[in-house]
């Protein structure tokens, strides 16, 4: 059930009208984002990787992403009139499957391609994470300042593991400090 002060305002949490095309067309196009994304770092190659294996190579891509679009449609349905649990589990399962398709090296060995197979059946655990903690913002969330609030943690949670954020940078100049100031005082 929509709480009181979500009638009349411009959000509406309501899934698409066509969920299973969205989700379908979503889950399709997010393993090559993925790897899109890491093509700064890493050059154009990184993101060719899925497209070398011809037709073949991408219609079984496509038809191992039918197990996180398993588990995002059934989120969409359970609870009903509950729609932040469908939406934060769209959050968690993108976050973990761009992660995941940028990051791995498919030259670095023969069995990195395993990881296709895996990527989406491991996708099912982000995916519940993000319903169970949706289905307990629902039950804490009452305001619509609330919503935004949560909303905007949510996108600063995908700018933060986004792979142009670069934490190496950032554990690098703490060890770097940590040895300026420290190292002097111990000797």
């Amino acid at each position: 059930m929509i709480a009181e002060s979500y009638k009349g305002s411009s959000i509406s949490l309501r899934p698409p009208k066509y969920l299973f095309i969205f989700i379908s067309v979503y889950a399709v196009f997010i393993p090559f984002l993925g790897r899109l994304l890491y093509v700064p770092t890493n050059g154009w190659d990184w993101f060719t990787t899925y497209t070398r294996g011809g037709t073949a190579g991408l219609l079984l891509l496509i038809a191992i992403q039918v197990i996180p679009i398993t588990f995002w449609y059934l989120a969409a349905h359970y609870p009903e009139e509950k729609y932040l649990p469908f939406w934060t589990s769209i959050i968690s399962g993108t976050v973990y499957m761009l992660h995941s398709h940028g990051i791995v090296d498919y030259s670095s060995s023969s069995t990195a391609s395993l990881a296709l197979l895996l990527i989406p059946v491991n996708a099912v655990g982000a995916i519940g994470i993000g319903w169970g903690l949706g289905y307990l913002l629902d039950l804490v969330v009452k305001r619509k300042w609330q919503l935004w609030l949560m909303i905007t943690l949510g996108v600063m949670g995908l700018i933060y593991c986004s792979p142009l954020y670069d934490l190496n940078f950032a554990f690098t100049a703490i060890g770097y400090f940590w040895d300026l100031i420290f190292y002097p005082l111990l000797g």
